[in-house]
């Protein structure tokens, strides 16, 4: 008759005492297309296509049965590359790209960087004309910002089917860009007033 265990050692305890440390995602993943029971395998997209996280970019094969390989990120297929695996075997992987990786210096880096000059050029132009008003500005500045992520993404990504975030991201660049001048406003107004009562 076996008895009841009472305690099954969990590690818990030895995982309290560790330091945390927050994940960073990598720019790159690699995906490979064969692995040592599945020695062959084929993918089911091509470089510049968009992926979405889950999503099924290929398959491994063997005898007995198949594997599919599912994306962990929303990004493009930027290649296939030969990478050496932890048993030292090389082997082809899908390579993609994740565009909303927060890594430095990595795709979101560039393309906030180029959205943030592009607003800065264009909003400068236009407050040194002295034609519109803060609230106009603010939202051309905005929509240059998405504009400027979108043509960086398509050079650091090398695919131009980022472009089709731009419909996505133009609606919260106007709201945005509205509040923002609105809100510019009435904080210049209220400046004044004090400045006058000041005086």
């Amino acid at each position: 008759m076996i008895t009841k265990t009472r305690n099954i050692p969990d590690g818990k305890a030895l995982l309290k005492t560790l330091p945390y440390e927050p994940y960073l995602e990598a720019e790159r993943l690699y995906y490979p297309i064969t692995s040592g029971r599945c020695p062959e395998g084929s993918a089911s997209v091509k470089v510049g296509e968009k992926v979405y996280v889950g999503q099924i970019i290929g398959a491994r094969r063997s005898g007995f049965f198949d594997q599919n390989i599912h994306s962990t990120v929303s990004g493009t297929v930027v290649g296939f590359e030969m990478r050496t695996l932890s048993s030292g075997k090389k082997v082809e992987c899908i390579v993609v790209v994740g565009l909303l990786s927060g890594r430095l210096l990595g795709p979101t880096f560039y393309m906030g960087t180029a959205g943030a000059i592009a607003s800065l050029i264009v909003m400068g132009t236009l407050k040194q004309l002295k034609v519109f008003g803060m609230t106009l500005v603010s939202l051309i500045g905005s929509i240059s910002h998405q504009i400027g992520q979108i043509v960086a993404g398509i050079f650091v990504i090398g695919a131009t089917e980022v472009f089709y975030y731009l419909p996505i991201m133009l609606p919260i660049g106007v709201v945005s860009g509205i509040i923002i001048g609105l809100i510019a406003e009435k904080f210049m107004v209220t400046m004044k007033n004090n400045e006058r009562t000041i005086e």
